[in-house]
């Protein structure tokens, strides 16, 4: 592993500030970004992690992937930042035919040392892990790992929350845990399970992240499904909730809404339809669109697309009462998002090779489009 503070040929950054974005800007792909509360804009790549000064000028850090497993295009790294941006956690699959474990590895991005790294627990050594995520504080990690995939059935899965400080899980289970996301006191859990034999709803939960016991819940309205949840800055737990009832007979006849919950006792708080004519993506997996909320300001972002014009590739930008803030048009399908500390940027990042796209909420307008790209091994 290597750790430098300027560009070298292990990653040119290139600006293209109030420009056309490029096509593919080379191999690998940036896969995942987030801020920092300084600013910078952290992206993750399969070959390390990349430190973004808020000027987008420059990179100031770079850390890489020396000596772990590499990743495959059928099991990809997994990545998460910590609430206060100095710390990251990375999953790294099991090396493909060798009889190793997968790894969750933990980043220091003040000194960019590599620190403590974990097994996930899962009956099989090659099991995929899907879901990862860190606790507010950083003293907790939960993942989910898939090891037992089925063509059109549902496969089986393990959850696992694991105390960094003493490298122990504090509880496993199994089922289907979707779209984890922890309180901001790091006490509770939420997630969206889905009764396994389809006679019920879906419900969120909000479980103990200390034992993963229910806490309480709330059951989704009937025909309805649950693109994606996020906790917001002014402490309402949002969801991108899908109409899937027999009128939703073609594209943009049942566009996806909004749903605010209180984190308390998942009381309703809001509930709003979303832009006519319009779908979601299910960009990240088969379980996720490409939706997020600000740690910082009262914002949400969600990848969608005219239904109409299904290449016409939009974010829809709200606010967590649910209307509108903004509707940016990208190049290419948008997979992950993140919102700068002061509110007044979002970055995109698309699922195919392109560049980052930041622009500016207030008026929609792109100020820059990164490429992370240069002679990796």
């Amino acid at each position: 592993m290597t750790s430098k503070k300027s560009l070298t040929a292990f990653a040119l950054l290139t600006i293209l500030a109030m420009t056309p974005a490029c096509g593919d800007l080379g191999s690998p792909r940036v896969e995942w970004m987030d801020y920092k509360a300084d600013g910078s804009l952290v992206a993750f790549m399969s070959t390390g992690i990349h430190v973004i000064a808020p000027s987008l000028d420059r990179e100031t850090m770079t850390i890489g992937f020396d000596g772990l497993p590499a990743t495959t295009a059928g099991n990809p790294n997994v990545y998460r930042l910590s609430a206060d941006g100095q710390l990251a956690a990375v999953y790294f699959p099991a090396p493909p035919d060798s009889a190793g474990t997968s790894t969750i590895a933990l980043f220091d991005l003040t000194t960019g040392a590599m620190g403590q790294t974990f097994h996930p627990d899962a009956p099989a050594a090659d099991s995929s892990v899907f879901d990862l995520e860190l606790s507010p504080q950083a003293d907790l990690i939960y993942s989910r790992s898939a090891y037992e995939l089925t063509v059109g059935g549902p496969g089986l899965f393990r959850s696992t929350v694991t105390d960094v400080g003493s490298g122990l899980p504090l509880w496993i289970t199994d089922g289907l845990l979707n779209h984890p996301v922890f309180s901001a006191d790091g006490t509770r859990l939420f997630v969206s399970t889905l009764d396994p034999a389809g006679l019920g709803p879906a419900r969120i939960e909000a479980l103990d992240a200390l034992t993963g016991a229910t806490l309480y819940a709330v059951d989704l309205p009937p025909d309805t499904t649950l693109d994606g949840l996020a906790l917001t800055a002014d402490d309402r737990l949002a969801g991108v909730i899908h109409p899937v009832d027999s009128s939703c007979t073609s594209f943009g006849a049942c566009p996806p809404g909004y749903a605010f919950w209180s984190p308390a006792d998942l009381a309703l708080l809001e509930e709003r339809p979303g832009l006519p004519q319009t779908d979601d993506y299910n960009v990240r997996s088969a379980l996720y669109a490409g939706f997020d909320c600000s740690r910082w300001s009262s914002l949400c972002a969600l990848s969608i697309f005219d239904a109409n014009q299904p290449e016409s590739h939009f974010v829809s930008v709200v606010r967590t009462d649910g209307t509108p803030a903004q509707l940016l048009t990208v190049q290419n399908v948008v997979s992950f998002s993140a919102f700068s500390p002061d509110g007044q940027l979002i970055a995109t990042g698309p699922v195919d090779k392109g560049p980052l796209e930041v622009f500016r909420i207030e008026d929609g307008t792109r100020v820059a489009a990164l490429g992370l790209h240069g002679d990796v091994p």
